[in-house]
Order: C-alpha cells, then sequence, then structure tokens
C-alpha cells in the first residue's frame, strides 16, 4: 500500500512538473505577444516625437516653410505640455498630432514633414521594429531602432508608471525635442 501511495505521489509529482513545463513557453508567448502588443500601441508617442524632430528639422532648413509667430507659440506651449507630462500616452501624443496637423502647420509645412515620413520609410533597415517610418540618426528618428523603447521603459507603463521617451535626451527622440524646445523657447 505505502509502495503505492509512493508511486501515485511520484507520478503526480511528474505530471504536475511536466504540465508546468508545458505552460512556461504559453505563459511567455503571451507575455511577449502582451509586451509586442504594447510596443505597437506606444509607437504613436515616437511618431509625434519623429513628426516634432521634422518640424526642427524644416524650420533650421527650409526657410521658405519657416513657422509663423502664431505657430511658434502654439507648438511651444504644445512642447512645454509635453514637457510637464510624466506619463504621455498614446490618446494623448494621437490628439497632439492631430492638431499639429490639422490646426498648426499649413498644407506645405504638412507635406514637408509628410515627405520626410516618406523618406524615412524607404531608409529603414528592414527588421528593425514595429515602426513603418526609419532610419536612425536622422531628426526624429531613435537610437535604439523599432520605437527606441526599451523594454523595462514598456514595463514601467504597462504597471502605470511614467512614460515620455521625448525628455530622454539620450535618445534622438530626446535630442530633437530638447533642441526644438530651445528653439521654441527662443522665436516665440
Amino acid at each position: 500500500m505505502r509502495t503505492q501511495r509512493k508511486l501515485v505521489w511520484t507520478l503526480t509529482a511528474a505530471l504536475l512538473l511536466l504540465a508546468a513545463a508545458a505552460a512556461a513557453p504559453a505563459q511567455e508567448q503571451s507575455a511577449s505577444a502582451h509586451m509586442q502588443a504594447l510596443r505597437a500601441e506606444l509607437e504613436v508617442v515616437s511618431e509625434l516625437g519623429r513628426l516634432l524632430g521634422f518640424i526642427l528639422r524644416m524650420q533650421n532648413e527650409q526657410d521658405s516653410l519657416a513657422l509663423s509667430g502664431d505657430q511658434l507659440r502654439n507648438l511651444w506651449q504644445l512642447s512645454e505640455e509635453i514637457r510637464r507630462s510624466e506619463r504621455l500616452t498614446p490618446d494623448r501624443a494621437e490628439q497632439m498630432m492631430l492638431r499639429i496637423e490639422d490646426e498648426i502647420l499649413d498644407p506645405q509645412q504638412l507635406m514637408y514633414t509628410d515627405q520626410q515620413f516618406l523618406n524615412r520609410e524607404e531608409t529603414r533597415v528592414p527588421g528593425s521594429g514595429p515602426s513603418a517610418r526609419g532610419t536612425a540618426g536622422s531628426p526624429g528618428a531613435e537610437s535604439s531602432g523599432g520605437d527606441g523603447s526599451s523594454s523595462g521603459t514598456i514595463a514601467t507603463y504597462a504597471a502605470g508608471g511614467p512614460y515620455n521617451p521625448l525628455l530622454d535626451t539620450s535618445r534622438q527622440l530626446g535630442q530633437d525635442f530638447e533642441a526644438l524646445s530651445k528653439l521654441l523657447q527662443a522665436q516665440r
């Protein structure tokens, strides 16, 4: 009888271990899929940063497309809102992009920024991430590829913590945002 119980316990323990081992990859895949979905959702925040980087390039390189006083003031107000945002959500980033595109930039300026996004997409390294637009090193691009977000930053966002890659001056998005903010402060 004791031998049978030992055998049952041993078999039960082995089956539980096998079940746990089989479930682990499924859980890892689920967590990975969740992180990929979150990374894709957060891409709009990076797109906002790229748009602002393209506006910086336009202001510095295209005299015929220079921002007017009202545009400078409106963009400066928006940049100050970004600067005060510890947690820049995809919804808020989307609203900001729409405001820039619909209310601040004129049609020629919008064509310029759209062309910059297209150029970035054409020169993007295949497989470098979920972004449909980009090469590292161009204004608005991020230095770490893909959406430029580290897993830790995304994990912090997923846990309800801060997320604002535009304030991270160790990355190209942050450098471009900082330069644009300074330019807007000086010219507004």
